[in-house]
């Protein structure tokens, strides 16, 4: 059985964030107001509308001087070739032939994400470092899992890059067609079922956790 569960369980998307800056807050065409765009169909769309939105959002620091004057930082915080890894390399590729300046993907993976976006929100907010990851890891972080950061101060939201969804499958060898039924077999054998993900907090660790909750 493979089944696509529904957007608002296991949709996901790529966003660019920028270290917070305080009390000067910049209106940036941040796509959670406006039409999702599909990366893969529409890359081109959102490398145009990141362009631009990363132009605002250092334009009132650096208006004296042309941006960006030196290289610029994308923090990816997990492991290169992973999806995340992927979808910042081609955005960096394509900035970097529009600033005329090269956009550096730098990997800091471990704990999850959490030492990455800990090394993101202590990063200047001089417009010259921005982090790419996944919406449910930002909505995750809390005193537990990241001490010292909070999400919605140590933060800007730039961009929303793209979108994604979760699939749910099983091994043919378990006697179910749908998730209805995989629901039944699994409270009529408590215990007995057990699933796969790509470790602990990752977001389909969350999804499978939010699925328990419901069923």
């Amino acid at each position: 059985m493979c089944q696509q569960l529904p957007r608002w369980l296991s949709g996901w998307s790529f966003e660019l964030f920028h270290p917070e800056v305080g009390r000067h807050r910049w209106a940036v065409p941040y796509a959670r107001s406006a039409r999702p765009v599909n990366f893969m169909n529409r890359t081109r769309h959102c490398i145009a509308i990141l362009a631009l939105s990363l132009a605002c959002i250092t334009a009132p620091c650096m208006a004296a001087v042309a941006w960006p004057e030196k290289s610029v930082r994308l923090l990816v915080p997990w492991a290169p070739g992973g999806s995340t890894d992927v979808v910042a390399r081609i955005i960096s590729s394509e900035l970097t032939k529009r600033f005329k300046q090269t956009v550096l993907v730098d990997n800091r993976p471990g704990a999850g994400s959490i030492l990455g976006m800990h090394l993101a929100a202590a990063s200047p907010p001089d417009g010259y470092t921005f982090m790419l990851t996944s919406t449910a890891y930002g909505h995750l972080l809390n005193k537990q899992q990241a001490k010292g950061i909070e999400y919605s101060k140590s933060y800007e939201p730039v961009a929303l890059i793209g979108l994604g969804d979760s699939v749910l499958t099983v091994h043919p060898s378990l006697p179910v067609k749908n998730v209805k039924e995989l629901i039944a077999l699994a409270k009529a054998k408590p215990g007995e079922l057990f699933y796969s993900s790509s470790g602990i907090g990752g977001f389909p660790h969350m999804n499978t956790e939010l699925f328990k909750l419901m069923t």
